[in-house]
């Protein structure tokens, strides 16, 4: 057997150990090892050092070394060319326009212009002379559908900047920036200044290392000089500094991010943030004008430029690409497609049975077919780093080290880029040809960062200490890729990915949906549901449209729940993320007192499917539908705080959310006509729940449950409908 045929099976193993089950986790939500759903550790340690010691083959025979498959120096699906028209890049939804030292000068989303004023590359000397880099003399290096390369030539006092842009198809700006002084130049600062428009930077973002934590979200907070920076994450990962990879500011509407991979090129120091925003002292500033600055704080304390100097980060819009469509009722969309799967001794009797023989992965493919599943393989970029080197220990050519994240091992994560990405993309391109699956649910998808240097990754600081580097550009690279390939196979193929508690656009660009919710178990002896755990300012992050990818969102019940206590927190959960457009999703779900240890079918995704059921029944998938958010004035309004309202539009009828975030009461809801269209219209209310049964599985087992609640009364244009503590009423008004 030949290496090719080890490092397949190290991926189709894995990957089809995601086809059959779930990891099982404990009630933190950290995987327990030695569990049904997990491989044995001694068994495949067997399997796999017996194949390797026979294998002598050299990697320069491996197929996938330099694939061609998943190709993206072409414009991918649902892309569109990128154009050029003098400064102006043009790509899907959105505009850029390159300024002085290669910054944007202007960017727009949907029409929206994000910026308030062109970007400002701004150093100020030891005198304390203020500079601004100016003079925008461009030259087009590349010029082809996928991709523009531009360089540009600006001048900061004595010191030459000169910049290459680089823009892709799916909205990536990268600027990689050269400082060359024309003499030595102290300077007590240099800093990169993005003003954005107030309406366009409400709301922010931030991410680095970690799967339960490491991310920040939250509407900008008011004040003036400096009211946010990167500190706020408490992360300890650099040497040196506050350097974190990602920053997104924006609105519902768009926004846009700020994404790097070090801070090489940087002078960092502990005491000033490497990122941090700031709000100017008022001018006029309103709703519609004034400033919110991006400050990246390059160099922080005083430095002597005597040599070129290089810097690289991007930028990129969102929303990132179009909403597909029908995604509201996308049967992608409900969580239990991935849980429905084969106990875990099928799963050992057939990767050992059918080792890296494809007609056995398409047997257990077709059974998910036939039962009317989705078959879709996991991979987690944390969980299988263990088999990975137990396939790959032996091998003398010295590339599968670089692969890791770390300078020592086990590492915990792959490190994508280069040839990790070739393995990758050809391995599932293969699995999707040779084994039928539907796509891939991709875990863990979280920045990592990396101290190894001789795989590349981080650079050396003056006192001898590394300072690490992370993956953003690597893998983003990665998943376009495997968009690429899975749409090379068949249209239909997507992918997942779960992020934890991130939405980080350069990655969300390549999938079809994202997951996001792994905070927050939530356990019956907390007497808590999931509105007492996750605020709205939080969840107003997950409405998909500001992304361009549809996002589910999960609770985290765990425990031993009374099977009606445990209904009424699905509920509360449902009214929460349904009220941002967004799919409340349950995840795997650990064993209940009868069967200990085990991951089960989701037995809590009655919830889900019946609302899928009636997004589908109302219509919620066509193109003439509107979404009216609760934070909108959209003719929607109803009395008392604790009530919000959204609503899905089509010309005759509306989907009417009704979400209590308070105790029981009834809700008392008006319509304004003439905003929604329908002026002098007469209404009928009606509830669609009514006399529909789920099932609810807690300690004592299933139990059906059937909704029965009050009728909703219509008065003209008012609503009074009861509403229990934190639940909701799902109605449908109707056009007569």
């Amino acid at each position: 057997m030949n290496k090719t045929s080890i490092l397949t099976l190290f991926v189709l193993a894995a990957s089809c150990a995601g086809v059959l089950a779930a990891e099982p986790e404990n009630k933190e939500g950290k995987a327990v090892a030695g569990k049904a759903g997990s491989l044995a550790k001694e068994d495949l340690d067997r399997w796999l050092s017996s194949i390797v010691r026979n294998d002598p083959e050299p990697a320069k025979k491996y197929e996938w070394w330099n694939t061609t498959r998943g190709s993206i120096e072409k414009v991918v699906s649902p892309w569109t060319p990128v154009t050029l028209k003098g400064n102006t890049l043009g790509i899907w939804g959105r505009e850029m326009e390159i300024g002085a030292a290669g910054l944007p000068a202007r960017v727009s989303t949907q029409g929206k212009e994000i910026l308030a004023a062109p970007g400002r590359l701004v150093a100020t000397l030891a005198d304390g002379k203020e500079l601004t880099a100016e003079g925008v003399k461009t030259k087009t290096r590349f010029d082809q559908d996928h991709r523009k390369i531009v360089e540009v030539e600006s001048q900061l006092g004595d010191i030459a900047v000169t910049s290459e842009v680089r823009a892709e198809f799916d909205g990536l700006y990268k600027v990689t920036l050269t400082l060359t002084p024309k003499a030595p130049t102290a300077v007590k600062s240099l800093r990169v200044v993005l003003p954005y428009a107030v309406a366009l930077a409400e709301y922010l973002h931030a991410a680095t290392t970690g799967t339960a934590g490491g991310s920040y979200y939250g509407f900008t907070p008011k004040g003036e000089g400096r009211v946010w920076d990167c500190r706020a994450l408490g992360d300890k990962t650099m040497k040196v500094g506050s350097f974190i990879p990602y920053i997104w500011l924006g609105s519902t509407t768009g926004g846009l991010c700020w994404f790097a991979d070090s801070d090489q090129g940087w002078i960092p120091t502990d005491e000033t943030p490497a990122i941090e925003i700031q709000r100017p002292p008022s001018r006029e500033a309103t709703a519609d004008k004034g400033e919110v600055d991006l400050v990246l704080n390059l160099i922080s304390s005083m430095a002597t430029l005597d040599a070129p100097r290089t810097i690289t980060f991007a930028l990129q819009a969102s929303p990132v690409k179009p909403m597909a469509k029908a995604w509201r009722t996308d049967n992608w969309r409900c969580g239990d497609t991935f849980f429905l799967c084969a106990p875990s001794p099928f799963l050992k009797i057939n990767l050992l049975r059918h080792s890296g023989d494809v007609p056995g992965y398409v047997e257990i493919v077709r059974d998910q077919h036939s039962a009317g599943r989705l078959a879709i393989a996991y991979f987690s970029n944390t969980d299988l780093t263990w088999h990975y080197l137990q396939a790959t220990r032996e091998f003398k050519d010295g590339f599968p080290e670089k692969w890791l994240i770390g300078s020592k091992t086990p590492a915990p994560a792959f490190r994508y880029g280069g040839s990790l990405n070739d393995y990758m993309v050809y391995q599932w391109s293969r699995y999707v040809e040779g084994c039928g699956i539907d796509g891939c649910l991709i875990g863990n998808v979280t920045p990592y960062p990396c101290d190894n240097l001789n795989n590349g990754n981080g650079y050396r600081l003056p006192d001898g200490r590394v300072q690490p580097a992370f993956q953003m550009f690597g893998l983003r690279e990665c998943l376009l890729r495997i968009r690429a390939a899975f749409l090379e196979q068949r249209q239909t193929c997507k992918i997942v990915l779960n992020m934890n508690d991130r939405l980080i656009v350069p990655w969300v660009g390549a999938a079809d949906v994202v997951y996001n919710g792994t905070q927050h178990a939530i356990l019956p002896e907390s007497k808590q549901d999931f509105m007492d755990l996750w605020p709205l300012e939080r969840l107003r992050a997950v409405l998909p449209s500001q992304w361009g990818t549809g996002v589910n969102f999960m609770h985290q019940y765990q425990g031993n729940w009374d099977p009606r206590a445990l209904h009424l927190a699905l509920r509360a959960h449902v009214a929460a993320v349904l009220l941002h457009d967004a799919l409340p999703t349950p995840p795997p779900v650990r064993s209940m007192a009868d069967n200990p240890g085990q991951v089960q079918p989701d037995i809590h995704a009655d919830h889900a499917r019946n609302l899928i059921a009636m997004l589908r029944w109302f219509g919620t998938g066509a193109e003439d539908v509107k979404f009216l958010p609760y934070w909108d004035d959209t003719g929607l309004s109803a009395k008392g705080g604790d009530i919000k309202l959204a609503a899905w539009l089509r010309p005759q009828k509306l989907l009417f959310l009704v979400a209590n975030f308070g105790e029981k009461q009834t809700a008392q809801a008006s319509l304004d006509l003439e905003k929604l269209g329908w002026k002098g219209a007469t209404l009928a209310v009606s509830d669609p729940e009514q006399g529909q049964s789920l099932i609810v599985s807690g300690q004592a087992g299933p139990v059906t449950i059937t909704y029965d609640a009050p009728a909703p009364m219509l008065d003209g244009t008012k609503v009074t409908v009861p509403v229990e503590r934190h639940n909701f009423r799902l109605l449908v008004v109707e056009r007569k």
